[in-house]
């Protein structure tokens, strides 16, 4: 991931334009390991997009792993917030649209539709919830209406699009590189061995890769990886070079680099945030 820059910039209501009640943009460069605490929001509905990196995220008793282009809707009342209210490196958008503040149409398909979860690649509400922002930011006498219709056009498109989460939204293509990726040793299949096996180049299958998750290939392993990680940190007491070996990383200084280049702290740190497991070691085996 190219370099962020470290950032904040949001607007709260009363200089917010209806229904639009708070509205903004973070980035955070290094991570924060109180970057988002547990919060709800009593009259919105908040709709986030991570531009860049990846959010660990929970919403009542469910948790999620949110990709570049994903969109996660949180209902009034719910609690939510960053697993352990640490961030990783990443860059996102959020949207507040006051339920009061809605027109009827866009009420009633708030009341009778569930946009809650995951929304996995979804190019246009992410492009409307960045349009939302940048109206904010530049905004001029046309402003309030064109939010007005960015809103209900928001809420219309997840709709349509409806809660994808579970579902992979992936081409076969791309689901069956995913699995071939994962084969044998986990995560040590080439790209190119990958790709000639599926009859397609490699930088096709990379094209497709993008389009469809957001990330490379190389970087999606990663990813896989990590995540696995910081389950195993999280549920085993199993030391970080014991870890290291079983997701096929030669050493734990290579591993620990690449898990604080992605999470924003080492191995060792991200365990202080969970309390160690009792009874006997046990590394679960890494299965996709």
């Amino acid at each position: 991931m190219a370099r962020l820059k470290q950032g904040i910039s949001l607007f709260r209501y009363p200089n917010t334009m209806p229904p639009v009640s708070y509205v903004g943009s973070k980035v955070s460069a290094t991570g924060d390991p109180i970057g988002m605490l547990p919060h709800s929001h009593p009259h919105s509905f908040e709709v986030c997009l991570v531009v860049r990196g990846n959010m660990e995220w929970w919403s009542g008793t469910d948790t999620h792993e949110l990709n570049p282009h994903d969109v996660y809707v949180t209902p009034p009342r719910v609690p939510h917030g960053a697993v352990d209210s640490a961030l990783s490196p990443c860059e996102y958008l959020w949207v507040h649209i006051d339920v009061r503040q809605v027109s009827d149409a866009v009420r009633t398909i708030l009341d009778v539709r569930n946009l809650s979860g995951v929304h996995r690649q979804s190019d246009e509400a992410g492009k409307l919830v960045t349009r939302l922002y940048q109206e904010h930011c530049l905004r001029d006498s046309l402003s309030p209406e064109v939010c007005q219709s960015m809103c209900t056009m928001l809420v219309a498109s997840l709709a349509r699009t409806g809660n994808r989460d579970g579902a992979s939204g992936l081409s076969e293509l791309v689901q069956q590189a995913q699995s071939a990726l994962m084969e044998g040793d986990g995560g040590k299949q080439s790209i190119a061995h990958v790709a000639q096996s599926l009859y397609i180049s490699d930088a096709w299958l990379t094209r497709r890769f993008r389009e469809e998750v957001g990330l490379t290939p190389a970087a999606w392993v990663t990813a896989q990886k990590m995540n696995e990680a910081k389950r195993l940190l999280r549920m085993t007491d199993e030391s970080v070079t014991q870890i290291a070996l079983s997701l096929g990383y030669s050493s734990s200084q290579y591993f620990a680099t690449a898990f604080h280049r992605i999470t924003g702290r080492t191995p060792s740190a991200y365990r202080t945030l969970y309390p160690r497991v009792s009874g006997p070691a046990r590394l679960v085996e890494w299965k996709r």
